[in-house]
């Protein structure tokens, strides 16, 4: 991948501490109880959007048109990027999760409405056009797509073992060759393990060495 460019003055988006919600008080998943206040307030918790200076390269390839995330959350990440290519012609980006049919009982309160939380995200940056949603469970959705028709797919659902290591064993049959497999989190112990397992050799995009945000990356050229 070539060298990072950064433009001058470039500070990536700093989303608010993660906090604890706790449980919803009664009525507070339905969209007409939360006031803008509180969209505004969750739409920007708990993102864990850190790999900007990675998105950025991705963007910097002119080979790269098809695009899949896989867990957008609330859509910072997937947001980000889809401006940075937002005057690219023929550009494709996918959005693939489950939203609300997920169970995440640590973060179920954001998870109840987290398709207000997305779709207010891609609209305040102007990106809702140029996503498409598919709500599915992971490895259902890579069926979706024809063997080597993706450019770029970037993993970042469920990071349990067994989870990652089914996603790589879907979406990889999907990019072509010369194209990238990505995903967040390298540190998690389940990440890490299906990643290694499945790939004899693969690079880590960690700039400053900063906690919790090594992406691992491979570019299919690559011999396994």
């Amino acid at each position: 991948m070539p060298k990072i460019i950064l433009k001058q003055g470039f500070k990536p988006r700093v989303c608010k501490p993660i906090v604890t919600v706790g449980p919803p008080p009664p009525g507070i998943p339905m969209v007409k109880s939360m006031t803008n206040k509180e969209i505004e307030e969750l739409s920007n918790t708990n993102c864990w959007f850190n790999f900007p200076e990675f998105y950025q390269q991705i963007a910097q390839r002119l080979d790269i048109n098809t695009i899949v995330e896989v867990g957008v959350w609330k859509g910072h990440s997937i947001s980000y990027l889809a401006g940075l290519l937002r005057n690219r012609p023929g550009i494709k980006i996918y959005a693939v999760d489950l939203f609300e049919k997920a169970r995440w009982l640590k973060y179920q309160r954001e998870v109840d409405v987290l398709s207000l939380l997305y779709n207010y995200n891609l609209n305040k940056t102007q990106t809702r056009h140029l996503i498409t949603d598919i709500i599915d469970y992971s490895d259902k959705a890579a069926l979706k797509f024809e063997d080597a028709s993706i450019d770029f797919v970037f993993l970042d659902a469920d990071h349990e073992y067994e989870s990652v290591k089914k996603d790589i064993n879907a979406w990889y049959p999907k990019v072509r060759s010369g194209g990238i497999i990505a995903g967040h989190d390298r540190h998690f112990p389940g990440v890490k393990k299906a990643v290694q397992e499945f790939f004899t050799s693969f690079e880590i995009f960690n700039p400053g060495n900063r906690k919790h945000s090594a992406v691992w990356y491979f570019n299919k050229s690559n011999v396994m």
